[in-house]
């Protein structure tokens, strides 16, 4: 256009000059006419460069927001703990983040490393082609360098949700288990992208599948639990109204038995509103110097008088001047919950042994029995709400089936741990730790009544 225009002027100069001045020189027109198409070229020339230098910035802009935005998405790509595959209609991988490498069989950090260092050195055979500093894996489209679907997981559903994805032009949601290292559980939402490509994105249910399992084991334990006493009552109850009120030997051993259960449902529901306040924040720690050697001295007189026909004894090795930082009834709580489940699951004239000693800046308190002991399958699931081991035994002993809940939820609080040990045949030992207080701090406390410091459960 430039070009086009400046033609055009100095044609209309050829012409004005020549009407004008027909009878100018051949050397002083070749002169002029040589000065004004300098001057022309010259603005050509800087309008033309304009023109260039506003392209050049324009595409460097353009650049620079790609650029831009392959970063953004290389992070958010990056930060997903979720994998990602993009898979064309010849089911080969175009592209796909790390999380994706542990769940199939694709190559991750490690072998994008060395696939960039070959490149470095000249080794051209990778077949990666990665963005800067970024998590995304891009193929090439030499079919030779293709990684296909097939090779990376051989599990059918997969195949069959990107294939129907395409097919379909419809998004797909699938559960898929993959059981390399160990059994994971993913939801697959497959989605197709453009012509002849389909997004699909692994969502980890496994934690999600778990805590459901878990509730659903919890409701129908609760269940059960109940049932029981209510069964009881429900046949004493019957039995008193056909006409028993009046069987004066017999009318007080129903009445007993309507009181034991009823104490039973009882102590279950407290201990449910108990883990659900503390569960949910809603109980307030108030942290005191506390003596364990006192607090276990109260625990088993208590523990003691309640065990009924259980014939055990107690080998308490606690030191006397071994103080914790705990709510002094929060820690008898926790206390009176493992002693008296290690009495329970005691065998006839078994032992309780009760250790504590001091570690570092904490405490580590100890209840062991000489009972039947726990499984290594069960052993990590003592801690749930309701969950027994030995379920044809633990049916016939009473109790909420919460108290190991209750006291895990408890120590956590405090900022302590507790872990259990056992062995089949030879007894349990449960552990739970607590921080250490300043045997001082325990007579200002007792002699000022030091207020302690409240917190959240």
């Amino acid at each position: 256009m430039a070009t086009a225009a400046s033609v055009t002027i100095f044609a209309i100069y050829e012409s004005i000059k020549t009407v004008i001045h027909p009878d100018m020189s051949v050397i002083t027109s070749h002169v002029i006419t040589v000065i004004v198409a300098g001057i022309l070229t010259f603005f050509v020339s800087r309008y033309a460069l304009a023109r260039y230098s506003a392209a050049i910035s324009e595409i460097e802009r353009q650049t620079g927001m790609t650029e831009e935005m392959n970063h953004l998405l290389s992070g958010v790509l990056e930060t997903m703990q979720e994998g990602v595959l993009i898979v064309d209609s010849a089911m080969n991988i175009l592209l796909y983040n790390n999380a994706a490498t542990r769940i199939v069989k694709l190559a991750g950090a490690s072998q994008k490393e060395n696939g960039e260092r070959a490149n470095e050195q000249g080794d051209t055979s990778s077949p990666l082609h990665l963005f800067t500093s970024s998590p995304l894996h891009l193929f090439t489209s030499s079919p030779a360098r293709k990684v296909r679907l097939v090779d990376a997981t051989r599990e059918p559903v997969i195949h069959a949700a990107f294939r129907r994805a395409i097919e379909e032009r419809r998004q797909v949601e699938e559960r898929v288990e993959m059981a390399d290292r160990e059994l994971r559980s993913y939801q697959l939402n497959v989605s197709p992208l453009g012509e002849g490509l389909a997004v699909g994105i692994f969502f980890d249910i496994t934690r999600l599948e778990r805590l459901e399992r878990i509730r659903r084991e919890f409701f129908a334990n609760l269940s059960h639990e109940l049932r029981t006493p209510l069964t009881a009552i429900l046949a004493c109850s019957e039995t008193l109204l056909a006409g028993a009120m009046d069987d004066r030997e017999n009318s007080g051993r129903f009445i007993e038995r309507l009181h034991k259960h009823a104490a039973r449902m009882s102590e279950m529901i407290a201990d449910i509103s108990d883990l659900s306040a503390i569960e949910s924040g809603d109980v307030k720690l108030a942290p005191a110097p506390v003596k364990v050697s006192s607090a276990v001295g109260e625990v088993i007189a208590l523990a003691s008088a309640r065990k009924g026909e259980r014939l055990v004894t107690f080998q308490v090795s606690v030191p006397e001047d071994l103080c914790v930082l705990a709510d002094p009834m929060r820690l008898e709580q926790i206390l009176y919950n493992l002693i008296d489940n290690a009495i329970k699951f005691n065998r006839p004239d078994g032992t309780v042994r009760v250790k504590a000693e001091s570690s570092d800046a904490e405490a580590i308190i100890s209840v062991e029995d000489t009972g039947i002991g726990i499984s290594s399958q069960d052993l990590p699931r003592v801690f749930e709400r309701l969950y027994r081991a030995d379920k044809s035994r633990s049916r016939r002993v009473e109790g909420s089936g919460l108290g190991l809940a209750i006291v895990k939820h408890l120590v956590q609080a405090h900022g302590g741990e507790v872990f259990a040990t056992s062995e089949l045949g030879q007894g349990s030992k449960l552990t739970f730790t607590l921080p250490l207080a300043d045997a001082s701090l325990l007579e200002l406390h007792n002699g000022e009544k030091l207020i302690g410091i409240s917190v959240d459960a």
